[in-house]
């Protein structure tokens, strides 16, 4: 079940952690970029490359990133300090002419659940 927790755009403030992710747990998080509540993609553009980075680096590990259907981005990440906070931030570039670029960030927290 890929967790999809609320994502913001560049020009929001990314507020606290908003879900809490096992220190002990390899986990799949995702962003919807054709969401009916806040679609980003036009009809017919798809998503060309994905990168997800994590703030801070070094302890919460990326395993692999997947762009589904060319439209959903899916990040599977592991480790992770317990007490700790991390943002995985999500940016695409897509097929539009010119091709256009944006990021979205979701925020949690690392503990022994």
């Amino acid at each position: 079940m890929t967790r999809h927790a609320p994502t913001y755009e560049a020009f929001q403030a990314v507020p606290e952690a908003v879900s809490a992710k096992d220190v002990e747990g390899a986990v799949d998080y995702g962003w919807d970029w054709r969401a009916d509540d806040d679609p980003y993609l036009q009809p017919g553009e798809v998503i060309l490359t994905a990168d997800v980075t994590v703030d801070p680096p070094g302890e919460l590990v990326i395993d692999s990133v997947q762009v589904i259907s060319s439209e959903v981005v899916i990040a599977w990440v592991s480790g992770g300090v317990d007490g700790n906070a991390y943002t995985l931030r999500c940016k695409i570039t897509t097929s539009a002419t010119p091709p256009r670029t944006d990021a979205r960030s979701l925020r949690f927290a690392c503990a022994f659940l």
